[in-house]
Formats: C-alpha cells, sequence, structure tokens
C-alpha cells in the first residue's frame, strides 16, 4: 500500500470516485491510499461495515462509501467496484473503500461532494478502546474449565491408517494442513517426512503410520501435529483430525503388555472407550514418542534439540485456538473452552416451537445438549466443500451448547503479543468477536470468539423466545 503524500496546507483534497459520483476528503487526514487488501467479514454488522482489515498488524473497521452517502430509506446506490482504499485518520483510524482515485490537489472538484467522513460515521466505527473486564472474564472462564477437568483427560484425537489415535491437548502446539513443499532429508530413515519451517523454526516431521508400524493414507488429506516435550518441538504427520475430546478417566484404561509389542517402536500409553458407537482411541505418550531412536535422530538433524530456554518461555506465553470455518469465513475460539469436537450426526431430536437457528438437541456422553446451527446466527454463505459439519460442544460454568461449523480447520498457536482486543464494533458481532489476530502471508485478520458472549447470545435469544416458559420454570 502506497503512502499518500500529505499536503502542507489545509485545503488539499483527495478527490475520489464512489458508483459514479465525486467526493473529497481533506488530505490531511488521509494516512494510506492503496488496493482492497484482505478484508475479514463481521457477521451481524451493519451494510456500511464491509469488514476488518491490517493496518500495519492492527485491525481498523473498513467501511463502504457508497452505505454511507444513501440514506437508509432511500433507493440503494449504483454498484460500486470498491477496488481501492483509503486510510483515514480524524478521530480515529478507519479505512473507506472507494471505486478510484481521480487526484490529490489544492482545490475541491468542480463536481466533487465533500465528505464529512466524522459526523457520517460517528462513534460507532472508529472506537478501539481496549476492554480488560473481559481479558479478567476470560482468566475466570480458564479457571471454571480446569477446576470442571479435574477428572476428565482432554485429548486431540485424529486418524491413522484408518485407526483413531489420540495425544494430551497440553503437549500439543499446534496442528497445520501439510504443505506441498516439504523439504526432504537425502538418506533418512524411512519414517522422516522431511522438514519444513514454521515461524522462523527449522521442525522435523515424522511418519505416525511408520511409528506405529501402519499404513498411512498417501492419498487423502493429511495434517501435521506439533508437539512440545521439553524443549524440544516436532511436527507428526498423521491422516485426517477427529477432534478434541474430553474423555472421563474412568473411561481411559491402560494397554495389555502384549498389545505393546509389534514392528512399530511408538508405545501406546491407554485405550480411551469411546462409547455410544465412538470408536476406541489409542492415547499416545509424549515422552515414549520422545524417547524413540527414530524421532531422536530427527530432532538430532533438524537442531531442535538445541531449542533455547529463552524461546520455550516465549511459546508458553503462545495462546491457542480451534480455528473453524462458516462459509468462507475463518474464526477462532479459544482451545481451553472446548469440550469435544464431534461430527454432526445424522439424525437430531427436533424442538418444537424452537427458533430457527436451534437445530435441536443431541446427545453427548449421556447429556442433552442444544445444537445451534452457527451458519445462520453468523449470516455466513453455504460452503461448497462441507460434506459434514461438525459440532464444538463448549460449557461454560452452567451453560453448555453444541455450535455446528462446517469445518474445523486446525490448532493456532498465537503469541500473545500479535493478539490485539477488536474495534468496537456496531451490531451483535461487536461482543461476541472481542480479539483479533493477523493470519497468513496475505495480512487477512482472523476474528477471535469469546465463547462466554456466544453462549450468553444464544441464552438470552433462547429466553426471549420462550419469555412466558422461562417465567413459569422460574416461579416453580
Amino acid at each position: 500500500m502506497a503512502k499518500a503524500r500529505k499536503g502542507s496546507e489545509a485545503t488539499r483534497q483527495l478527490t475520489f470516485i464512489v458508483a459514479g459520483q465525486g467526493f473529497s476528503l481533506p488530505a490531511e487526514h488521509v494516512l494510506e491510499v492503496g488496493r482492497r487488501p484482505a478484508i475479514t467479514r463481521v457477521p451481524n454488522s451493519p451494510a456500511a461495515l464491509a469488514g476488518l482489515m491490517n493496518f500495519h498488524g492492527a485491525a481498523i473497521p473498513v467501511v463502504r462509501v457508497s452505505a454511507l452517502v444513501s440514506p437508509a430509506d432511500g433507493p440503494q446506490p449504483p454498484s460500486s467496484g470498491e477496488a481501492k482504499v483509503v486510510v483515514y485518520s480524524e478521530g480515529g483510524v478507519v479505512a473507506l473503500l472507494i471505486d478510484e482515485v481521480l487526484q490529490l490537489s489544492l482545490g475541491q472538484g468542480a463536481s466533487a461532494q465533500s465528505l464529512d467522513i466524522g459526523g457520517l460515521l460517528g462513534d460507532r466505527f472508529v472506537e478501539t478502546a481496549p476492554t480488560p473486564g473481559r481479558r479478567v472474564q476470560r482468566l475466570a472462564d480458564q479457571a471454571l474449565r480446569k477446576a470442571a477437568a479435574v477428572n476428565e483427560r482432554a485429548l486431540l484425537a485424529f486418524r491413522v491408517a484408518g485407526q483413531y489415535f489420540a495425544l494430551p491437548l497440553d503437549s500439543v502446539v499446534e496442528v497445520l494442513k501439510l504443505p506441498v513443499d516439504v523439504t526432504v532429508l537425502p538418506r533418512a530413515e524411512a519414517v522422516s517426512v522431511g522438514m519444513i519451517t514454521v515461524r522462523d523454526e527449522v521442525l522435523p516431521l515424522v511418519s505416525l503410520a511408520a511409528l506405529l508400524g501402519l499404513q498411512g493414507d498417501a492419498e487423502g488429506r493429511r495434517h501435521i501435529v506439533i508437539i512440545r516435550f521439553a524443549e524440544a518441538r516436532i511436527g507428526l504427520v498423521a491422516d485426517t483430525m477427529y477432534g478434541v475430546a474430553r474423555v472421563p478417566e474412568t473411561s481411559i484404561e491402560p494397554v495389555p503388555v502384549i498389545l505393546q509389542r509389534g514392528a512399530g517402536d511408538a508405545e501406546i500409553d491407554a485405550i480411551a472407550r469411546g462409547g455410544e458407537g465412538r470408536p476406541l482411541i489409542s492415547i499416545l505418550s509424549p515422552s515414549r514418542l520422545f524417547r524413540n531412536r527414530a524421532i531422536s535422530a530427527a530432532l538430532a538433524e533438524g537442531g531442535t534439540e538445541d531449542k533455547s530456554m529463552a524461546d520455550v518461555v516465549a511459546t508458553e506465553a503462545d495462546q491457542r485456538f480451534i480455528v473453524f470455518t462458516l462459509g468462507d469465513d475463518v474464526f477462532g475460539l479459544p482451545i481451553g473452552s472446548v469440550d469435544e469436537i464431534v461430527q454432526l450426526p445424522e439424525s437430531i431430536s427436533r424442538v418444537p416451537n424452537a427458533p430457527e437457528f436451534v437445530a435441536g438437541v443431541i446427545n453427548v456422553r449421556g447429556k442433552a445438549v442444544p445444537v445451534i446451527d452457527q451458519r445462520l446466527r453468523f449470516e455466513a454463505g453455504q460452503s461448497p466443500t462441507a460434506k459434514r459439519p461438525r459440532v464444538i460442544v463448549v460449557t461454560i460454568g452452567p451453560l453448555q451448547a453444541g455450535f455446528i461449523v462446517d469445518s474445523v480447520s486446525e490448532i493456532l498457536s498465537i503469541p500473545a503479543s500479535e493478539i490485539a482486543p477488536a474495534p468496537q464494533l456496531p451490531g451483535d458481532g461487536g461482543q461476541v468477536f472481542d480479539r483479533v489476530a493477523a493470519r497468513g502471508e496475505a495480512g487477512a485478520m482472523i476474528l477471535l470468539v469469546n465463547p462466554r458472549e456466544l453462549l450468553d447470545k444464544a441464552e438470552r435469544d433462547l429466553l426471549a423466545r420462550f419469555k412466558p416458559a422461562s417465567g413459569a420454570a422460574q416461579a416453580q
């Protein structure tokens, strides 16, 4: 994005086109002018708000000028190309979507209409003050989650050669899709897949199928599960992700010794009984994996054993998020608030007279859990690739619900320094999405969901829908 020249006189104007009309702005408030960047849509926001963009590491609102200048109850303006953005600062920084820049001059064009952006926007789009109260609430939520999970084991489950395995969730740093450009090491062992660079660190990749003596699915989708043990990190290549599961300790049993012998070097720590038609899950031990001869060799080749303690401390400061998709939109949910992720059952028990966004009720480990179609709540388009939606089960305090999403793509570990408070936004999305982070080289922003607000909003809407029944229940 090119820097706009700043005029030495207050009369200098930037003139541009929107939907065939000419407009002008005081150039002294223009920070930059450039092509339309990657814009992250904010669900349930007004039509004038196109979304958020990354402006030198900060998330700023992107506003459609065509919607601002047209009356709310008047005819819709002609189609606008919105190929450029003007980053404008007057009481707050905002990006304005326009069609084309005409000129930067000392006078206003004869056919250009002067815009009062401050008056049009007000405080709705430019308030960016952080909200420390939400951060305190998140810490309380995490404490509740840890207390509730004392007798459960949090696992990340995945599939290898058609069988289900899992690792303790606290040992998993993140989960990524296996890229095409993997550096293959010459004369490496059969278990070695190669090396990749993740955030300026070279990580060795090891095939879990080879470690377990299984035939992996070379043609299907493959993922990298990055795990940490002591000061070392390594990427384990698995097939497809099964999801996050919190399994009661009463459902976990030790593995008979005779089953620990075989072609694979990686030992299984325990077996989790699925129940309710779910598969058995073999739980792998990170400590045994890192003692494995092949993994030790891969760490030595990648130099990972020399990882400094400073790097380990920095990693501990990272925050992990479950990344899910709805249509073309991508969101993040704190992993500590997720109970488990399951496939949407073929049949769901419908709730009579329920709002449209309530898909019904499903059975999660013997408990009836209401399921909310988040695609309707976030006004997301239909995903052409979503064949079998997933349900993210979230519990905070006394509230529990399942949220239907198109897919769960990965687990991201984001440094705390790269997470920023979201701008104060109009509409329902202003509370649900309280933080943002940059994602990918293109600089697109990912909206981070506040799980308590998500559940509170669902509860408020349900109570509003069933207000008489709710009052009767409280009277009892």
